[in-house]
């Protein structure tokens, strides 16, 4: 349930952490050649270039991980707005809704205007692509799904939010790094999938 323009700004912040890891790769090559070869200038140059360039990349990667972390916490908060007007709206054939409902409100506050009805606040929501039902899921389909964001979502927050915290504690220590990278992390990967797998069933996408 990311916009494109999310999902835009996230490839193109991968291809540069990417691109430094490759940088780093090459680095590391120049360096073992300059020490086989007994170039104590060059290794120390060489030192240096890729010290400052592993301090750009832990930067760029704790970013992209705190991107991460609100980015997911904005996917529930969408999805749990989508839940309740679908739900809403899935009894409004029933029930014979007037007012703006407190469900709908929750997205439409921000708006110098507020709407005259619920039927209007309906028809404008319907016109904001984020908390537009899908056309290729039925109503009760598209709640279930929306259902299964919103846990996804919750049972990924607490996983990336230990991540990030565990990364940023042992960027800047050799032996607290080679740690972390050696640790298992797959809960925070499985449920980063399961939340991609939701995602992509709502939106159609997968």
């Amino acid at each position: 349930m990311s916009s494109a323009g999310e999902d835009a700004a996230a490839v193109s912040k991968q291809r540069a952490i990417a691109a430094m890891v490759r940088e780093i790769g090459d680095l590391d090559q120049k360096l073992a050649s300059a020490r086989a070869d007994g170039r104590r200038l060059d290794v120390a140059l060489l030192t240096a270039r890729r010290n400052e360039l592993w301090d750009n990349w832990i930067e760029e990667q704790l970013e992209a991980l705190g991107d991460e972390v609100e980015q997911i916490k904005q996917v529930a908060d969408r999805a749990a707005k989508c839940l309740a007007v679908w739900k809403e709206r899935s009894e409004g054939f029933d029930k014979d809704f007037t007012e703006p409902t407190p469900a709908q409100m929750a997205i439409l506050a921000p708006a110098s205007l507020l709407p005259k009805s619920w039927s209007e606040a309906n028809a404008a929501i319907h016109l904001l692509p984020e908390f537009r039902m899908p056309d290729h899921l039925s109503m009760s389909a598209a709640i279930q799904q929306a259902e299964r964001v919103l846990e996804a979502a919750r049972m990924l927050l607490p996983e990336a939010e230990a991540y990030l915290a565990e990364m940023r504690a042992a960027s800047s220590y050799p032996t607290e790094w080679n740690a972390f990278c050696a640790k298992d992390h797959s809960a925070y990967f499985d449920a980063r999938a399961a939340l991609d797998e939701a995602t992509g069933a709502l939106d159609g996408t997968s």
